[in-house]
């Protein structure tokens, strides 16, 4: 008979709270702004450190793709080691980043020495975290690909809320105890809960890995119903020498997918945050409006994530359009009433928001769609390489859009 999570959810639950750990570091980080920004006010690179921040991480990520591409792959671990290694990585710089808290004496360069050292680790490992991930998951039912890329999501929503939270609470004088040892607190409390999140995620996975329902898609060399359990060695564990697969064969097979996870995120990060921060509001404080729009883009990220659970668009070509077509909402925005725009239409915030929640919306969709749909496009024993590929795809994406977000500031700023 089909196999069946046994858990009722719960195999679904850990690759969520795999998905949150993935990108909870580098979200913590950036939370923590007010942090580095108090630590860092002595330095050359106050206003700028968030530059270098992001700088780091995505550079990180995509030389370390790159290399994987080019010359690891054949000596890399397989996909179990790599995701205990990289929890274990992330753990012990967000030990030691909230150690760090407690350290005032480390300030000025020497405290951003270590910070860039550190954000630079973290993004190693959550690169090989999440390739990890999408390699295993590759092998599961497409329902498990969508776990990983809704607890992502949702790792985005709880931060960015609770730093909305935080700047409704400064911004309404409810607190007037702002100080650098409260800033300093609030801090330690994010790098310590995320610490403690990492280490349940760990635990979590040594679980996941002995869990039957998981080692017989892991063994099994199809998905068929008759299940030989002595058939192959476990991906988990040890697997059996395989003619090395053709890269860019399997990347052609996957070009539409491929493609959409690319220019979806292309599109994303040319506009986000650059010009959704330069949305003026009409009925709030502009930072306290800043803040709302990281919470409306991740909210509707992840409600785009979870509609894949609804409906799944499968033809290749109408998924593609889709993703193309979000370059629509370039001109969108610009009507909107961001700073700097000659074409502003719409003054009051709820067009604003309204293109905002469609823009978040779809890119949770089709970027979800294409990463549970790609390994249906190839061979079972060629889906590993094929999660890692579009991972591959999904970083050149976030990178290029960075880079053209920086010619799109200067456009408004002319």
């Amino acid at each position: 008979m089909p196999r069946k999570d046994p858990w009722h959810g719960g195999v679904y639950a850990i690759l969520f709270v795999q998905g949150i750990s993935a990108l909870l570091p580098w979200n913590v980080f950036i939370t923590a702004a007010s942090y580095f920004a108090d630590r860092l006010q002595q330095t050359s690179v106050h206003e700028s450190f968030l530059n270098w921040f992001s700088l780091a991480f995505n550079l990180s990520t995509l030389i370390v793709v790159g290399l994987n591409a080019a010359f690891l792959r054949p000596c890399l671990p397989l996909p179990a080691r790599k995701i205990t290694v990289a929890l274990g990585g992330i753990s012990f710089i967000l030990l030691l980043t909230a150690t760090m808290v407690k350290t005032p004496y480390v300030e000025g360069n020497e405290f951003f020495g270590i910070t860039m050292a550190s954000i630079v680790v973290v993004s190693i490992c959550s690169a090989y975290l999440q390739e990890g991930l999408f390699e295993i998951t590759a092998l599961l039912p497409d329902i498990y690909t969508q776990a990983i890329l809704t607890g992502q999501s949702m790792a985005g929503l709880g931060v960015s809320l609770s730093a909305f939270i935080l700047t409704y609470l400064h911004h309404n004088k409810v607190s007037d105890t702002f100080t650098s040892s409260s800033i300093e607190d609030n801090a330690f409390i994010y790098f310590a809960c995320s610490f403690a999140t990492i280490l349940f995620a760990l635990a979590l996975f040594y679980v996941f890995q002995r869990l039957t329902f998981v080692r017989q898609y892991l063994q099994s060399p199809t998905k068929s119903l008759d299940i030989d359990m002595d058939a192959t060695e476990s991906l988990l564990d040890e697997s059996p020498p395989t003619p090395r697969p053709n890269p860019w064969k399997i990347l052609w097979q996957v070009r539409h997918h491929a493609f959409t996870a690319f220019f979806t995120l292309f599109v994303t990060l040319t506009l986000f945050p650059v010009v959704t921060s330069s949305i003026q509001s009409s009925s709030m404080s502009q930072e306290l409006f800043v803040a709302l729009t990281f919470v409306l883009f991740n909210f509707g990220d992840l409600a785009g994530r979870v509609s894949t659970s609804l409906y799944v668009l499968t033809h290749k070509r109408l998924v593609v359009a889709g993703s193309i077509g979000r370059f629509a909402f370039v001109g969108l925005f610009f009507l909107c009433n961001v700073h700097g725009s000659p074409l502003v239409v719409f003054t009051q915030d709820g067009m604003a928001v309204l293109v905002l929640l469609g823009f978040a919306w779809s890119n949770g969709y089709f970027c979800s769609v294409a990463m549970m749909q790609s390994p249906h496009e190839v061979d079972r024993h060629h889906r590993q390489l094929c999660g890692a590929i579009m991972f591959a795809c999904l970083c050149v994406g976030l990178t290029a859009g960075s880079i053209a977000s920086f010619a799109l500031r200067a456009l408004l700023k002319v």
